[in-house]
């Protein structure tokens, strides 16, 4: 059943930081319709544990910032975006203690907010403000208290963005699914926030509902896409975690916590100088290529070293998850293999979070801003999402919005989809192709198998069934994952091929994908390289 069509100046497709302060900020500009697929808590920054990346230590600078993220990100980076990033970042943890967000703090004087910072993998010096071990919990929490407040923004839960309202190449909106009835949401502008694609993977740290959503809708209406291939699986995931993947932070180990085999061997330092604080896809593959090696089924992460005091103090939600499983960190190492955690690649955009489509922005993890290259450098996350989804909405605030046409509605057919069969073959088929080790021989035989799946499915935008919809979502970007990766003939931060095990200056580009309007996938091209300037 269709309604009729709901008409507001700016629509924000999520509910995590990226939506939210991105929403906070357009406010005084338009109203403002935020929607989310869930209840609006549900999203990866409410998963997010470590912190936010922020250079403000006394012993810290915006430039040793830019050169570790740039150096994370294996010459994939765009400089102008990490420069923006690293400058923008003290404004930013500003603005969320100003909104009422609380951060752990340390003793007066030791930098101008006085935050207890932490050091996490990739970074060289402590720059990570946090909420002991539930930081965009605690962000997500003021920024919702926040927009509650706010009288021009009106959020609504459950609503799935199936398509987006494309007239004349410009976006007008999206259609919307909510409680088996389809709709429309007509705006001037349009911001896609969805998050990533975790769960095309078996295993991952993200929330089901981590499934592309916000990437395929875009993608299918040809927008341009970059760096899909670049998955960043998180080195410690807690083994046997019931449904999901849980996440033993990356500040863990910045505390201290060493890397095991069953044997007691320390193995960190034969693959990197910097050992347990190497960048993730380092200890990532180190951690796969051990357990290959032995034949287990597990590392251990072994925190017991840190003290009870002050593992209780600094990660509670790590010490409750674990002990409800049987294991008490105080007393013994804990177990821990790698998950999908995060999407380096999405819908690309630039300074400003403007997409190849007219009137449609992006922001957070479904966006490509050049920012994290091959690799994310731990913790830029949050703050990507924060100073970028601020430059949209100045963007916003120094333009005139485009006045709405004549749209008309448009039905949406409810068709038939045994997704939970299929969910479960693509998760599989992703894990074992395309996860943290590749081959020739397994991307061809995903990009197959994708393919045959492909041709069963209807259209995305005629599904009025949420699951069914999940599924052509998850389709989509793991074609496109699939498709970056083969086309990427050489090895380069987050992407490892047996193949090609080196890294090669032809490939040092990005991976830009766009689908035709029949389907048929080009890759643009782009620039030669960023060449990171001399600071």
């Amino acid at each position: 059943m269709s309604q009729e069509a709901i008409k507001t100046d700016i629509l924000v497709i999520g509910s995590g930081i990226a939506g939210l302060s991105f929403a906070l900020g357009a406010a005084p500009y338009g109203q403002v319709t935020i929607i989310t697929k869930k209840e609006s808590f549900e999203s990866n920054t409410n998963y997010a544990q470590g912190g936010i990346a922020v250079a403000v230590g006394e012993d810290d600078a915006v430039e040793d910032h830019y050169r570790d993220t740039l150096s994370a990100g294996a010459s994939l980076c765009d400089p102008k975006a990490v420069e923006l990033l690293v400058r923008r970042g003290p404004e930013m943890v500003q603005w969320l203690l100003d909104i009422g967000c609380q951060f752990d703090r340390a003793r007066p004087g030791r930098d101008i907010y006085g935050l207890d910072l932490t050091r996490e993998g990739g970074h060289g010096r402590h720059r990570i403000a946090h909420r002991a071990d539930k930081t965009g919990a605690e962000i997500e929490r003021a920024l919702l208290t926040a927009i509650r407040d706010h009288p021009e923004i009106t959020l609504h839960e459950r609503c799935c963005a199936t398509s987006l309202v494309i007239r004349d190449g410009q976006c007008w909106g999206a259609s919307i699914l909510r409680d088996g009835k389809t709709t429309a949401i007509h705006a001037r502008c349009t911001l896609i926030a969805t998050g990533g694609c975790g769960e095309v993977y078996l295993h991952t740290t993200n929330p089901a509902i981590a499934t592309g959503d916000g990437i395929s809708i875009a993608a299918v209406q040809g927008a341009v896409v970059s760096n899909m291939e670049f998955i960043q699986f998180h080195p410690t995931s807690l083994y046997g975690s019931h449904n999901r993947s849980f996440l033993i932070s990356e500040a863990v180990r910045g505390e201290g916590a060493l890397l095991i085999r069953k044997d007691g061997y320390r193995f960190m330092p034969d693959y990197d100088i910097r050992a347990e604080l190497a960048p993730r896809d380092i200890v990532a593959r180190a951690i796969d290529a051990e357990l290959h090696k032995t034949g287990d089924e597990f590392v251990l992460l072994d925190m017991a070293r840190l003290g009870k005091e002050r593992i209780e103090r600094r990660f509670p939600t790590i010490t409750e998850a674990c002990r409800r499983q049987g294991i008490d960190p105080v007393e013994r190492p804990i177990p821990v293999v790698p998950a999908a955690h995060y999407s380096c690649g999405g819908i690309e955009t630039d300074l400003y979070a403007r997409t190849s489509i007219p009137n449609l922005f992006a922001c957070g993890e479904a966006a490509c801003t050049g920012v994290h290259g091959a690799n994310r450098l731990a913790s830029n996350s949050l703050l990507e999402a924060l100073v970028f989804a601020r430059q949209a909405s100045e963007h916003i605030a120094g333009i005139e919005l485009p006045q709405l046409p004549n749209l008309g509605s448009e039905a949406i057919s409810v068709s038939d989809v045994p997704s939970g069969e299929i969910r479960s073959e693509i998760r599989a088929l992703m894990q074992r192709c395309a996860g943290i080790v590749r081959s020739n021989a397994w991307l061809t035989e995903a990009h197959a198998r994708l393919e045959e799946i492909a041709r069963t499915l209807d259209s995305p935008a005629r599904s009025a069934d949420p699951d069914g919809f999940e599924v052509r979502s998850l389709v989509t970007v793991a074609s496109l994952i699939v498709a970056g990766a083969i086309w990427r003939k050489e090895s380069r931060g987050l992407h490892y091929t047996i193949d090609y095990p080196a890294p090669n200056d032809d490939y040092r580009r990005p991976t830009r994908l766009a689908l035709s309007s029949n389907g048929d996938l080009a890759f643009l091209p782009g620039p030669d390289s960023y060449r990171a300037l001399d600071r």
